[in-house]
């Protein structure tokens, strides 16, 4: 397959929503360091150990935000390795919270497991304890390893299916699906991260079958605006369906590498048939992964297939 040129640079960008975390790439090859303390600029004296520094040794920085970053940790009685999402502001704090109870209520293997939430009000700050999960988030891997293969793409891509369909089955519309919230390891194993600006709705059983209504047409401009979906970018009305587009945007950047060069296709294209030609035009033998990454990358947000039917792509 041919590949477009990848940036082997490592920068940290941070998330552009403002609110995301773009983890740092871990080696599975060894932990974090662990420090005492939760920033080397923040050293305030304190007259005891808040909750969260009595129950985990915290270590260096993996992950970070517009206005919260993430520790890697341990916890001091089990030693279990834990990821801390450190919160400040009031408004993501508030955001970290919402996102801990979205977590609680979902069991799946590619996402991510929330362990506890912590307020500390003397500090002003808010702790999210994470499953800590050793790999690096996808945009990163492709920087320093070029694309994936066909087969790892179809294993992901598979992955992200089971996960997408159950979340949507479940009520909830992720609304922010990028390479950055995406963890790999060398496994090729994936979870799904940053629930921060997910969405609800309505759920029903009919006979034995969990069916989601989501009831409001979304309006908020979310996401960002890299990956944003046509009808976020034209600014109308969007569903669910933004999850779907957000699928073909990271199998895009499993087969062919660096998501600038994505954006850099969408923006110049005055329709979305350029990027379709330019997917068929790529050696990719795989015809169903083909099909499945223009149906998700339809402009049309009708015409995607739904989150149920993406699994079907590939069986």
């Amino acid at each position: 397959m041919k590949s477009l040129k990848t940036n082997n640079s490592q920068e940290r960008v941070p998330s552009e929503d403002g609110f995301g975390i773009d983890i740092l790439g871990l080696n599975s090859k060894r932990s974090p360091k662990i420090t005492s303390k939760l920033t080397k600029k923040r050293a305030k004296p304190q007259k005891g150990l808040s909750e969260i520094h009595k129950t985990y040794e915290i270590g260096e920085t993996i992950g970070f935000g517009t206005y919260s970053l993430v520790k890697f940790a341990t916890n001091k009685k089990t030693g279990e390795k834990v990821a801390i999402k450190i919160c400040r502001r009031e408004n993501s704090r508030e955001m970290a919270k919402k996102e801990f109870e979205i977590l609680k209520s979902l069991r799946q293997s590619t996402i991510i497991q929330p362990k506890d939430f912590i307020e500390n009000e003397a500090e002003n700050e808010s702790y999210l304890i994470l499953e800590y999960f050793e790999g690096m988030t996808l945009d990163r891997y492709v920087k320093e390893h070029g694309p994936l293969e066909e087969k790892d793409t179809e294993k992901v891509a598979t992955a992200l299916a089971e996960c997408i369909s159950y979340l949507h089955s479940n009520g909830i519309a992720h609304r922010d699906l990028k390479p950055e919230n995406i963890l790999i390891n060398e496994d090729k194993e994936i979870k799904l991260i940053d629930f921060n600006i997910s969405k609800k709705g309505r759920t029903k059983l009919v006979g034995t079958k969990r069916v989601t209504k989501f009831s409001k047409i979304f309006y908020t401009q979310i996401s960002s605006p890299l990956y944003a979906a046509p009808e976020i970018r034209s600014k109308r009305l969007y569903t669910e369906s933004i999850d779907i587009w957000g699928v073909g945007v990271i199998i895009f950047t499993c087969l062919f590498g660096r998501i600038e060069d994505f954006a850099e296709l969408y923006n110049s294209a005055k329709s979305f048939k350029r990027i379709e030609d330019y997917i068929i035009s790529e050696e990719i033998s795989s015809l169903s992964l083909q099909r499945l990454l223009i149906d998700c990358l339809n402009e049309d947000q009708d015409l995607r297939p739904t989150a149920a039917e993406l699994s079907t792509y590939l069986n």
